[in-house]
């Protein structure tokens, strides 16, 4: 599997492609899907963290669901799209700090 960086969150269109697999249907995976919309939405939100604060928490939180489900349930996940889960999830958690260092003030 080929590692994929992404400098920030990825258009929708890059997402899908990056994250695609011959034969498999999208639906049928949990949580990636919804993981679609929360990538269409950031690129659609306001700039700055009260507009893609709350996404960038969601797409965390559903990636860890990805995650979990590809421990438990690994016939449930397609494991051709690890790299690209991996990149989105290294992108949010790089982001991700900021939202916490607003909400504290």
């Amino acid at each position: 599997m080929a590692d994929i960086v992404y400098a920030e969150i990825p258009k929708i269109d890059q997402w899908k492609k990056d994250s695609s697999v011959t034969l498999a249907v999208r639906n049928d995976e949990p949580g990636l899907s919804y993981l679609d919309n929360l990538v269409a939405q950031y690129a659609t939100a306001k700039h700055g963290i009260e507009a893609r604060g709350p996404l960038l928490i969601d797409m965390f939180l559903t990636i860890e669901y990805w995650f979990k489900m590809r421990e438990t349930s690994p016939r449930r996940v397609h494991e051709g799209r690890l790299p690209a889960v991996r990149a989105l999830f290294a992108v949010v958690g790089r982001q991700a700090p900021a939202v916490f260092r607003r909400s504290s003030r």
